[in-house]
């Protein structure tokens, strides 16, 4: 998981240099079927992350349908919500996931997919020969 930004390091003025917060995390979630055809109708996933870090709580849902494409039924995404709960307060101290204080804050992205197309081209080959 990124994240952007915390004080990595100061420089000779003492003015911060920031830097991407970077932290590998288990996660788990769950996979909806349709029983009829098996396909994937959803796919969830969520962070395990430990409370008082930068990034406290982090998770994605994606929904899935059919959706007509150049006269084909093709199973594609039609949402997806994902959340992040992430410290907006200065760390005190140095980098550590007990120097995060304050309130989090709770970041929402949600998307909806649609208006799909077909992409492709057709081609037809000319020759000189009659008949062809």
């Amino acid at each position: 998981m990124q994240f952007c930004c915390v004080v990595g390091s100061y420089d000779a003025n003492n003015l911060a240099q920031m830097k991407v917060y970077n932290e590998r995390a288990a996660y788990h979630g769950d996979i909806v079927f349709e029983p009829t055809d098996g396909s994937i109708r959803l796919l969830t996933l969520e962070a395990d992350l430990p409370s008082g870090g930068l990034v406290s709580g982090a998770g994605i849902a994606v929904e899935y349908a059919p959706e007509e494409i150049g006269g084909r039924s093709y199973l594609c995404p039609v949402r997806s919500v994902s959340t992040l709960k992430a410290h907006t307060a200065q760390q005190t101290g140095a980098q550590s996931r007990s120097n995060y204080k304050g309130g989090a804050k709770m970041y929402l992205n949600d998307v909806v997919f649609s208006d799909y197309r077909r992409f492709g081209s057709e081609t037809k080959i000319l020759t000189d020969s009659p008949g062809e």
